[in-house]
């Protein structure tokens, strides 16, 4: 059995990039062949990737001219070299669209999908692929309620050391992205307002020059999942999550594994997840109050107790074994069944737009000819270059 992955190469030190390695690791330890393409192009760099994470049999997926077609044509390359029976892409549009033009015309592959975020264009990206998707799961309940899909949450770890009871939130981290998307300026204003508390800054990202020059914290960049265990969870009272909406977050089972307190913004997400509870595994505040969350830090009641709780409670299927042998299970049911192929009519345009594509030559000859007019572009940013 092999299984396929397409990812991208642009960002690290992320949930995403965390859940592909875990689930990499489980499913070759249950006897799964498994390969990763990673994109790779201007802001895509599969060698730095690699680098931070570990990654199974890594090939290079060549989107370099800036074309969609091109990009396509280097996944179906991929596709025919790896022969795999199941293709998971990871944050990489193209990837569903090449294999989905690959079944259509007979591959006996199978696609699965697994939806990380909650925004509607993830919801609608399933939708309009529907007619070649074998598997969908979501990490987040919210998000596989709303398709019918199967929810996976992602597993974590036990602890390596073992920690008592917090019994007060004296040392608070933040771990994650470092990016306007997770609100994580909200720490500005935060660390300001709590000058007792020591605060720790996990992570890389766009707003990291800002926060270093804004805050007196403990900022330890990019660190791997052994680090987390070895030198942070264990250290730590609380948990920081500021974002508006998560499909986890992994971090937050991660530290309640080690009886980490979580303390979080009332995310899109949270009530359906139903394992971070205000005053029984948790402390939550509204989405960007950050009057609000300093408070329930000053006021936080027993947190001992809510630490007893945090690790007690987080769900069995939230671990690290759980996650694998759902995943093994769900993925040997779905290659026991005939692949979903669709029909040609109901994949979308494969070329880059253009004048040359409204030649509506195809995409092998559509390639051919930029190449001879010796065509190129340049994306401006990784999402353009490779979407998501």
């Amino acid at each position: 059995m092999r299984i396929l992955f397409c990812s991208q190469a642009a960002y690290t030190g992320g949930g995403v990039e965390t859940w592909l390695e875990s689930l990499s690791a489980a499913l070759a330890s249950r006897g799964w062949d498994v390969v990763t393409g990673l994109a790779k192009g201007r802001f895509h760099n599969p060698d730095r990737y690699a680098a931070r994470h570990r990654v199974i049999a890594p090939i290079a997926i060549d989107g370099s001219s800036g074309f969609r077609e091109d990009r396509i044509l280097s996944l179906l390359r991929l596709f025919e070299g790896v022969k795999p029976d199941v293709i998971l892409p990871v944050n990489l549009d193209d990837a569903i669209a090449a294999a989905a033009y690959w079944k259509a015309r007979g591959a006996n592959a199978h696609l699965a999908l697994c939806v990380h975020g909650q925004g509607e264009d993830r919801i609608d990206q399933v939708r309009r692929y529907a007619p070649f998707i074998d598997l969908v799961t979501s990490v987040s309940k919210r998000v596989a309620n709303r398709l019918g899909a199967r929810h996976i949450p992602t597993g974590v770890p036990p602890p390596i050391r073992d920690t008592q009871p917090r019994e007060q939130l004296q040392r608070l981290a933040y771990i994650g992205r470092l990016d306007s998307d997770k609100r994580v300026r909200d720490l500005v204003p935060l660390v300001r307002a709590l000058p007792g508390v020591a605060f720790h800054v996990v992570g890389g990202g766009p707003d990291e020059a800002y926060l270093r020059k804004s805050i007196a914290a403990n900022f330890h960049g990019e660190l791997s999942r052994e680090s987390l265990y070895t030198s942070i969870y264990p250290d730590i009272d609380g948990i920081l999550v500021l974002s508006e909406a998560e499909t986890g977050p992994i971090v937050a089972w991660e530290a309640m594994a080690h009886g980490v307190v979580p303390v979080t913004s009332d995310y899109v997400g949270r009530a359906e997840e139903n394992v971070i509870r205000d005053r029984e595994t948790g402390l939550v505040f509204p989405v960007g109050d950050v009057e609000r969350a300093a408070d329930v830090i000053r006021n936080s009641g027993s947190v001992r107790e809510l630490s007893i709780r945090a690790r007690a409670e987080l769900p069995p299927v939230y671990m690290e074994q759980a996650f694998g042998d759902a995943w093994d299970a769900a993925l040997r049911a779905t290659i026991e069944l005939p692949p979903r192929r669709g029909t040609p009519s109901d994949l979308p345009s494969l070329v880059s737009p253009g004048l040359i594509a409204r030649l509506g030559l195809g995409i092998v000859a559509t390639s051919r000819l930029r190449h001879l007019l010796g065509r190129s572009f340049e994306h401006g940013d990784s999402g353009s270059e490779w979407p998501h």
